[in-house]
């Protein structure tokens, strides 16, 4: 995804009226020092904040936007248990999930909300 793309993605998920805010490119760490209460869905600052650092990854206030999101992480050492692979058995039990949002993570894991 490339930088138009970051905030074209970021001033849609505020036009939804979803809050966002700017993390540091590559990564989740919050870019402002208030992180997630700074989120906000006005276009000017979120403009600003992207013409600032055009790489930013997008952070989004789930609690401010009243979402719920089921995080599935891959394992990180032996043993740890794999939460796409679970989803995966439980879609299979049970039926397939309903459309949902979903974003891949840099680790192989999926954020559905």
């Amino acid at each position: 995804m490339g930088p138009r793309d970051l905030l074209e993605s970021a001033l849609g998920y505020a036009a939804r009226g979803w809050p966002v805010f700017p993390c540091r490119p590559g990564g989740k760490v919050p870019a402002t020092s208030d992180g997630f209460k700074s989120a906000t869905t006005d276009a000017a600052t979120i403009r600003a904040w992207w013409g600032a650092e055009p790489d930013a990854n997008i952070g989004l206030w789930t609690g401010g936007a009243g979402l719920l999101v089921v995080d599935l992480d891959r394992p990180k050492r032996d043993g740890d248990p794999d939460g796409v692979a679970t989803m995966g058995a439980l879609v299979k039990e049970h039926g397939p999930l309903p459309m949902t949002p979903r974003a891949f993570t840099p680790s192989g894991g999926m954020h559905l909300c």
